[in-house]
This record gives structure tokens, C-alpha cells and sequence, in this order.
């Protein structure tokens, strides 16, 4: 724990003492609100609060739907945080880690976040991302057991691309 003096004036005396200052606080905030939907990437940025003199590095670990954290960043000191979910709609947990490298002081904060389905009702959705060649294909949920894949192709073109095959989750969308 960090301290700070504090000089007190008394009767014509002068007396020195310590307080403890506050711990090292930190609050993570994300670009956009929850929930968003499969496939999004979303920011997060913490804010530290109490600092004391030294390098502050950061890391960054993700839940999903109550299991165990894994790192996904490790200590670094890049600040904010670019997050792209896992392609199926979930309620995540992103949590930041903030260690002063010369005090070792640490602290952290949870941020909760919902992704969604892109499908409404029984119809696939093809959503187009910033690159010009990649979209996310969301289809309603299939049997668990069951797998699918994708079959496109280029128009006025003959061959035919496929997706690898992938497991159904039963009763989420499945999304690629």
C-alpha cells in the first residue's frame, strides 16, 4: 500500500505522519453496449484511477457463458483492446488486469458482456464485414449431431466453393 505524508500544524508544532493512499483502481469500458451481435469486433478501454509513479502493462482474459478465464492478451502496455467474440451467441465476461511494474500493485475490473444471433426466425443472413472478399454466413440452429457447411460461388462462374464442415450446437445459431 502506497503512503503519503501529511504535515499537521498543532499548537505551534509541526507533526509528520503517513496516510495511506488509495489503492490503484481500474474501470473497463467497451466501444458499444451489449448485447451485439455475432461476429462484431468490440473495443474495450480501462481507465486507471489512484496511480502512482511507474509503468502500467494490462491483460486481458475472456470468460464465455461462466466457464474459466483464458488470456488472451498478456501483459502489455497497450491499453485499450480489440475483441472479437467467438462466432456463436454467448454471455461473455471480459476481464482487465492492471499491474504497475515498479510497485507490483495490481487491480481489475469485469466488464459482462451478451452476443446475439444475427438470425431472426427460420432464414440464413449473410452479413458483409469491412474486407471486400469475407462474410459471415449465420444460419438457424440445426440438430446437435448434425453438421453443416457453406457452398457459394463467384456469379457467371462455374466452380463451386465450400466451407470445411462444422458440428451443429444444437440450439444456437451456427455461423462461418
Amino acid at each position: 500500500m502506497r503512503t503519503s505524508p501529511i504535515l499537521l500544524f498543532v499548537s505551534s508544532a509541526w507533526f509528520c505522519c503517513s496516510a495511506a493512499a488509495a489503492p490503484l483502481a481500474i474501470h473497463l469500458r467497451s466501444t458499444l453496449p451489449s448485447p451485439q451481435p455475432v461476429g462484431t469486433t468490440i473495443g474495450f478501454t480501462p481507465r486507471i484511477e489512484n496511480s502512482s509513479k511507474g509503468m502500467h502493462v494490462f491483460r486481458y482474459a475472456v470468460s464465455v457463458n461462466g466457464g474459466p478465464f483464458r488470456i488472451v492478451r498478456d501483459f502489455s502496455q497497450g491499453r485499450d483492446f480489440a475483441w472479437t467474440p467467438e462466432l456463436f451467441e454467448h454471455a461473455a465476461a471480459v476481464r482487465v488486469t492492471a499491474r504497475n511494474n515498479e510497485t507490483k500493485e495490481t487491480a481489475e475490473d469485469i466488464a459482462r458482456f451478451q452476443i446475439a444471433s444475427r438470425v431472426k426466425g427460420s432464414a440464413p443472413v449473410v452479413t458483409y464485414t469491412a474486407h471486400p472478399l469475407v462474410a459471415l454466413f449465420s444460419a438457424p440452429a440445426c440438430a446437435e449431431g448434425s453438421q453443416f457447411r457453406v457452398a457459394f460461388q463467384t456469379a457467371g462462374e462455374e466452380p463451386v466453393t465450400r466451407t470445411p464442415a462444422q458440428p451443429c450446437r444444437g440450439s444456437i445459431s451456427n455461423n462461418v
